[in-house]
């Protein structure tokens, strides 16, 4: 709301659309993880909305007047879900429940990616030491392939006993 009163708040406030898009790979349905809002949808192909999954107390829509500084851009933001893989069976979402301030931070950080199934039913929940940025799933091979942002590596996670 209130976003006619911010200077230059369209433009500002776009960076707040930011996704992450997956497509199952039988073509049958897509997942869209919001990176500004805790919120994971979960479309057919035609582009019906199946399922939202929101968390009910971080999900919200921001006030334009106590997020934007016309000088600095956004602040008063929270980080949540940074990349997606998916998998016929699996939706494996890297999630981080980070302000803007903590997201720009050099302090170490942790991961989770967070797996759903195609109906948004959590499943399993990975925690990674490391501050993956994005991630690669070899379902075949049981590997779960990270980047940690905070190294600047390649990490690999063995999830085979996990998604048996």
């Amino acid at each position: 709301g209130n976003l006619s009163e911010v200077p230059d708040g369209e433009r500002i406030i776009r960076n707040l659309n930011y996704i992450s898009l997956g497509m199952r790979p039988d073509q049958s349905q897509f997942v869209v993880a919001m990176h500004h809002y805790d919120r994971l949808d979960i479309y057919d192909n035609k582009g019906e909305l199946m399922s939202s999954k929101r968390h009910p107390n971080l999900y919200k829509e921001y006030d334009a007047l106590s997020i934007v500084d016309p000088e600095k851009g956004l602040k008063n933001v929270m980080g949540f879900y940074k990349s997606i893989d998916v998998t016929n069976d699996y939706i494996f979402a890297v999630y981080q429940k980070k302000t803007m301030d903590e997201m720009i931070s050099d302090a170490p950080s942790t991961t989770e990616v967070r797996v759903f199934d195609w109906q948004g039913n959590p499943k399993i929940l990975l925690k990674c030491k490391e501050n993956l940025s994005s991630i690669a799933v070899d379902i075949v091979r049981g590997q779960l392939y990270g980047y940690d942002s905070d190294k600047e590596r390649f990490v690999r996670y063995d999830i085979s006993e996990i998604i048996k």
